[in-house]
This record gives C-alpha cells, structure tokens and sequence, in this order.
C-alpha cells in the first residue's frame, strides 16, 4: 500500500511568506517552531479557514553539519502590509512545478512518505528538480480533515 492517499502535479506560483527560521539539527525542535508559529498566527488572528503554512528544510543533512541546518516554517501571506515583528520575517517563496502527495496527518505518514516519495517519483513518471526543496504543507482546510501533503519540486 503506497504512503500516500493521492497524488497530483501541481503548479505552485511564486508567494510572499512569512517565516520563523531555526538554524540546527532536524528533529523536535522544528515541531516546536511550528508550534511557535502556530501561537503567533492566532495571537494575530490569522488562523483562517484559507491559511497555509509550509514546513521547509533547506539542507541535506548527509551533506550539511547538523549544526548548520536550516529549517523555515512559513505561512503564505497575500497582504499588502507586512506585520511589524521581530518574530517573523518576510521572504519568497519561488514556485514551480510540484507533486503533492496527499497524507494522514500523523507523524508517521509524514515520516513514510519523507522515506518513500523518492522510490516513488520514477514510478509516477516524476523527476525531482533538486534545485527547490521539499516542503511539507499544511492548508488549514486539510488540517481540519485529519491531512495534510508534501510537495516534491518535479521538473517539467
């Protein structure tokens, strides 16, 4: 049984995001950056039926010192004005062409399909475009239904 309940291309247009970055090995801490990012988006009454946000790692840690790790969580923002914070910072997100698997959303279908959409991809008649991470997305709309995807940056 695959790890995923559906899968389908997708293109993704470059956003503006709001992001709460955290610099270290990959684990616990970024649910807690999550969390952190969770509060902040309701303390700003923010969490609304249209919100996403996207867990990013940036680094290979086979490759990168865990130390040196980077991990984003962002929340998609479509305002005109930024919020004055210290909490949060403005960036890009760059867009492109995507497979997005849909998932339980549970920490082990996220952890078997992190494991298995690599195997996966060839199978689809997917190859991965290495140059754009991985992110994990969580549509509030989706979250609500037990679920939530990972979006896999494919060449066209």
């Amino acid at each position: 049984m695959p790890f995923y309940l559906n899968v389908q291309k997708e293109t993704m247009e470059p956003s503006a995001v709001l992001l709460m970055r955290r610099v270290g090995a990959y684990g616990p801490e970024n649910r807690r950056l999550m969390n952190r990012m969770k509060g902040w988006i309701s303390s700003h009454g923010l969490w609304e039926q249209k919100t996403t946000l996207l867990g990013i790692p940036w680094d290979n840690p086979s490759i990168t010192k865990a130390e040196a790790c980077r991990y984003d969580v962002c929340m998609l923002w479509d305002k005109e004005t930024i919020p004055e914070t210290d909490e949060v910072v403005p960036g890009q997100l760059v867009g492109g062409m995507y497979a997005v698997f849909l998932l339980e959303h549970t920490a082990e279908a996220v952890q078997a399909a992190w494991s298995g959409y690599s195997a996966a991809l060839p199978a689809l008649g997917f190859t991965v475009d290495a140059s754009r991470p991985v992110m994990e997305r969580y549509r509030k709309e989706l979250v609500d239904r037990h679920l939530c995807e990972l979006c896999v940056p494919i060449l066209k």
